[in-house]
C-alpha cells in the first residue's frame, strides 16, 4: 500500500525553511495583498473548473489519483470560528471517479458524506466540486493534508464536513500546527514543490 512517510514532514520543513516565503500560484491576489486568515476556494488556482454537484459529475471525473474540494455554490460562505469560507470538504482518492460515485450513495444510518452532501443541497443550496490530478496517490494524500492543515490554521477548525480525521492524517496535521507561527512552513509553497517534483514523497511498504 502506498502512503507518505514521516520523513516527508521533515523534508517539507527543510525545503521551505523558516517563515512564509514566496507565494505559489495557489495563493489568490487578495491574500498576497494582506487578507490573511480566511482560506476559501478563491485561493485554489490549480483546480479544474468548478462543476455543479449532481449525478453527472462522477462520469466527468477521471479514474485517477487526485484531491477534490466541495464548496457552496452561488458565492455563499459560512462563518467559521475565525473568518468565513465557502469550502465544505477537502478529500483525496486514488480514483476520483469511484470516490464521487460513493459520494452519491446516501446511507442514512451511517450518515456518510453522501448523506451530508445531500442535506446541504436540500437545506442550504447548491454545491460545486473541483479537483486536481496527481501522478501518484501518495502525492494526492500529502496535498490533501496540506490543504487541511492550512484550513485549520486559518479557521481554527476543519471544514464542516471533514468532521474528524483518521490517526496518521491527524498526527501529520498536528505536527505542522505545533510549529511556531514564525517557523511554520509555507504549506502551499510545499504543495507546489510536491506538484513540480522538487520535493520527493517517499513510498512506504
Amino acid at each position: 500500500m502506498l502512503g507518505p512517510s514521516w520523513q516527508a514532514i521533515a523534508e517539507a520543513q527543510a525545503v521551505v525553511g523558516d517563515g512564509y516565503r514566496a507565494r505559489d500560484n495557489l495563493i489568490g491576489e487578495g491574500q498576497q495583498k494582506g487578507c490573511h486568515g480566511a482560506m476559501n476556494s478563491a485561493e485554489l488556482k490549480n483546480l479544474t473548473v468548478w462543476k455543479r454537484w449532481n449525478e453527472n459529475v462522477a462520469g466527468d471525473a477521471p479514474p485517477a489519483p487526485g484531491i477534490y474540494v466541495f464548496r457552496l455554490a452561488d458565492g455563499k460562505t459560512i462563518q467559521r470560528l475565525k473568518g468565513n469560507s465557502d469550502i465544505l470538504y477537502i478529500g483525496s482518492s486514488k480514483k476520483l471517479r469511484e470516490r464521487f460515485k460513493g459520494h452519491l450513495k446516501v446511507i442514512d444510518v451511517e450518515r456518510n458524506i453522501a448523506y451530508r452532501l445531500q442535506r446541504v443541497r436540500q437545506e442550504i443550496g447548491g454545491l460545486q466540486v473541483a479537483w486536481e490530478l496527481y501522478d501518484r496517490v501518495d502525492k494526492a494524500t500529502v496535498a490533501e493534508r496540506l490543504f487541511l492543515t492550512k484550513y485549520e490554521k486559518d479557521h481554527i477548525e476543519f471544514p464542516p464536513l471533514n468532521r474528524s480525521e483518521p490517526g496518521k492524517r491527524s498526527r501529520m496535521i498536528e505536527e505542522w500546527l505545533k510549529l511556531p507561527l514564525g517557523k511554520m512552513p509555507d504549506l502551499l509553497a510545499t504543495l507546489e514543490k510536491i506538484r513540480s517534483g522538487a520535493l520527493e514523497i517517499h513510498r512506504t511498504g
